[in-house]
Parts: structure tokens; C-alpha cells; sequence
């Protein structure tokens, strides 16, 4: 994977999770070492986009017409033996499959997070889920595709992940997804605010005003911008 870890390297691949617990670290210990004031440092987040990309890789979870005789994911005929041993019969891309595919994937973050807090000096952990995907469970909102075989019950865990990450793209997005996970489950949320148009759904103003929206789990925004966002 172009030299990137993913979930099941982090498993079946010898030495890998020290490699990715020892890259945290160095993270870690970069920013707060590294800055003069290490006690405004809020919170870290592993990676962001999860779990389409990198380190979770989201063609896993794709629906099971999409492989058809017999045939697998890469990462998952890379480690076949392995599994089919762990599963206990020879495997194949179903149900079945996947969901012992997410049941790993949450472990390995569940098993991250925790090193990450502990590492930080207990500072928050935020979950950075990619904003077009959609957990078992979600509220229903306009603009959530690709589905997961895992819930938020399997990431929101009180003393491990403090928070999501929510992308106001829509009202309703915004309202009825990113809002509602984090009232229900009592967990803090932040949002990135995009000043190029061409990642906004809505008008600048109209964004501004939406993360800006009053509420208890309100964690606040970062604003991003970049070079050629006055393009179009």
C-alpha cells in the first residue's frame, strides 16, 4: 500500500505495531516537546479520513458483488492464511468476512487511541471519520455513502475517544448526523470550517454560521484554507 500500514499489516505483519505505536510517539513527543507552550496542546487524532484511506483502506468494505470466483481484497489474499487460521475455515469475501474485518479494524484503533492518550498525558483523542461514510446506527442524513460493518459504539469509548470530527457541508449533515452522534453519545465535536468554495455545499457566511452553532458538545473549528482557493 504504497508503503503505508493498514489495519491487518498492524496484526500479521511482524513488528508492525511496535513500528506504528513507535511513530505516534515520535509524534507525540515532536509537538509537545517541541513547542513553548505543550499545555495548549488539546487533542491529537490518528490520521483523518478514517477508515476509507490508509490506515483503514476503505475497499474492504465494499459490497460483496464486487469480488466475485473466489476473489479477495489484496490486503486480505496477502494475509489469507492467517485469517482463514484466526476464522477457523477457508474464507471469502461476505458477510461474514467483513464483519470479521471491522472487528480488527476497531480493535487496532481501540488498541491506537489508547496508546495515544496514555502517551499525551491523557489529553483528548478525537475520531477523524471521513465525512461521506456512514457507521451502523447513523442517523439518516442527505450526503453519507459508503457503509461500515461497525457502529459508534465500536469507536466512541469514554476514556479512550473523547470526540468526532464532523464536516459542516449541509444543514442537514451537520443536524442530523454530526450533532446527533455527539449528543447521543454525550461526546465533544469539532468541525472544519473550508473557506475554498469548491469544498463547501453552502455559502461561506452560511457555513460560518454553522459551526458557530451553540450546543454542549460544541468543541469548536479549525479553519482551512489553502493556496489556490480562490480559483473558480
Amino acid at each position: 500500500n504504497k508503503y503505508q500500514a493498514m489495519f491487518l499489516d498492524y496484526f500479521y505483519s511482524p513488528g508492525m505495531k511496535e513500528k506504528i505505536f513507535a511513530s505516534a510517539r515520535e509524534q507525540i513527543q515532536l509537538i509537545l516537546n517541541g513547542i513553548d507552550k505543550p499545555e495548549n496542546v488539546v487533542a491529537f487524532s490518528f490520521l483523518e479520513e478514517a477508515p476509507t484511506d490508509a490506515f483503514g483502506q476503505g475497499q474492504l468494505w465494499r459490497d460483496s458483488a464486487v469480488y466475485k470466483d473466489g476473489e479477495l481484497p489484496w490486503i486480505v489474499e496477502l494475509y489469507r492464511t492467517q485469517i482463514e487460521e484466526e476464522i477457523g475455515h477457508p474464507i471469502e469475501y461476505n458477510e461474514e468476512l467483513k464483519r470479521f474485518l471491522a472487528k480488527k479494524y476497531t480493535q487496532a484503533i481501540r488498541e491506537i487511541h489508547t496508546f495515544i492518550k496514555k502517551e499525551s498525558g491523557g489529553r483528548l483523542v478525537f475520531y477523524w471519520l471521513q465525512t461521506n461514510c456512514k457507521l451502523e446506527g447513523d442517523p439518516d442524513a442527505d450526503g453519507l455513502g459508503r457503509e461500515f460493518s461497525f457502529a459508534w459504539d465500536d469507536i466512541i469509548i469514554p476514556g479512550i475517544v473523547d470526540g468526532i470530527f464532523g464536516y459542516p457541508n449541509s444543514q442537514e449533515q451537520w443536524e442530523q448526523r454530526d450533532i446527533k452522534v455527539a449528543q447521543k453519545y454525550d461526546c465533544l465535536l469539532f468541525a472544519q470550517l473550508s473557506h475554498p468554495g469548491f469544498m463547501r455545499l453552502s455559502s461561506c457566511k452560511e457555513t460560518v454560521e454553522r459551526v458557530n452553532m451553540e450546543f454542549e458538545q460544541h468543541a469548536g473549528y479549525f479553519l482551512y484554507c489553502e493556496p489556490g482557493c480562490q480559483r473558480g
